[in-house]
């Protein structure tokens, strides 16, 4: 089931439509949110990695700031394309989950675009953050965004009901196939564009992946979404309603 998963998000991003939004996207270079987040916790010189960098909308912009980057992503067309648009960049083709980097070889490591949302499974997505912890250098930082689960006061009442249910079903019946706690499948992955396929999708709660930072040796810096990193304002009680949340976070030692 995990290999099947997996297969439909690379047939998802191995499509042609995909690639091209990818393309695209490097002229939006970082949004002003996340440039504002990352300058906040990063400063050069240091070694940075970009996992799921795509065609590189994130490596771009950093290697322009002096930072040495590495970009990662498990899509070989998509490296090569990446490659040809900048060659001051290394980029690799790579799988998250087994990351191919010696120990403590980053400063820092990005997951942006809400990647680890798109990891199918909660023992894979754990065995990732296990990697990025082990490639970052002691105290090291980790900076990462998702979807919140909890958007609108309808969307929380819903998956309480779907998830509840989905735990009732599986205490019943064990040995079915039920989709965790926040799984959700979907056609659209890169906002107005459609491909064929779909894939599941992962939405956080943000109780839920600080205690996968906690439990995988990171301890949580700061967590907020979009617009508190714009207005620089603290609202923890709206944190939830805004469709991404920021998250950095340092490598603990053990």
């Amino acid at each position: 089931m995990k290999k099947k998963l997996f297969n439909l998000v690379k047939q998802k991003y191995s499509c042609a439509v995909e690639q091209e939004f990818l393309v695209l996207s490097i002229a939006q270079g970082l949004w002003d949110y996340e440039e504002l987040f990352i300058q906040k916790y990063l400063t050069t010189p240091a070694k940075v990695l970009v996992i799921g960098c795509g065609a590189g909308r994130e490596c771009i912009p950093l290697q322009k700031k002096g930072f040495e980057v590495f970009g990662i992503d498990f899509i070989p067309e998509i490296i090569t394309k990446a490659r040809q648009l900048s060659d001051n960049i290394k980029y690799l083709v790579m799988d998250a989950v087994s990351l191919g980097f010696k120990a403590e070889s980053f400063d820092a490591v990005l997951m942006l675009s809400q990647f680890l949302s798109l990891i199918p499974t909660k023992s894979d997505r754990l065995q990732t953050l296990k990697e990025v912890r082990r490639v970052l250098v002691p105290n090291g930082i980790l900076i990462l965004s998702t979807h919140s689960r909890y958007k609108t006061q309808q969307e929380r009442k819903k998956w309480l009901i779907i998830d509840s249910w989905r735990k009732f079903i599986k205490i019943l019946f064990p040995f079915l196939p039920v989709l965790e706690p926040g799984d959700k499948w979907v056609v659209a992955i890169s906002g107005f564009l459609l491909s064929p396929g779909k894939v599941l999708l992962h939405l956080y709660t943000p109780e839920e992946l600080i205690s996968e930072l906690k439990e995988t040796g990171f301890s949580l810096l700061e967590y907020k979404n979009s617009i508190e990193i714009l207005d620089q304002i603290n609202l923890p009680h709206r944190r939830e309603k805004d469709p991404y949340i920021f998250y950095a976070a340092r490598k603990e030692d053990y």
